[in-house]
């Protein structure tokens, strides 16, 4: 357990190519949003469009594909949170205060917040601690 305590408390040394990895997870959630969401108001707009007040078999098909996808997306945010939470308490160039503050919108908002984090602490360190 010490171990993994002395591990937790070094300090973030990124790349690079790691640091817009991060950034490019960020936007998955978003961009699955938006996607979904369009998949959806096509085939409503298609079941309208036809007269009926139902989806049709193509929705089902891709619906179990979202279904999939959406559970990975989430299995992402997941640890994409626990990824943050652990950087968070690692990095220096935030102070005590803002820690408590960012830990609840890693958590509430994350995946609001976690871009605007990534872009202040982790790609922009032009705060010296």
């Amino acid at each position: 357990m010490l171990e993994l305590w002395r591990y937790i408390k070094k300090k973030f040394k990124m790349k690079k190519s790691t640091k817009l990895i991060v950034g490019f997870l960020n936007l998955c959630p978003l961009l699955y949003f938006l996607l979904f969401m369009g998949i959806v108001v096509y085939f409503f707009m298609v079941s309208i469009s036809q007269g009926v007040p139902t989806f049709s078999e193509d929705f089902l098909g891709i619906s179990r594909k979202l279904i999939i996808l959406h559970m990975l997306i989430m299995l992402e945010i997941f640890f994409m949170i626990i990824f943050y939470i652990f950087h968070l308490f690692r990095n220096e160039f935030v102070t005590n205060d803002q820690k408590l503050v960012w830990l609840v919108a890693l958590i509430l908002g994350s995946v609001l917040s976690m871009p605007v984090y990534w872009y202040l602490y982790i790609w922009e360190k032009t705060k010296t601690p």
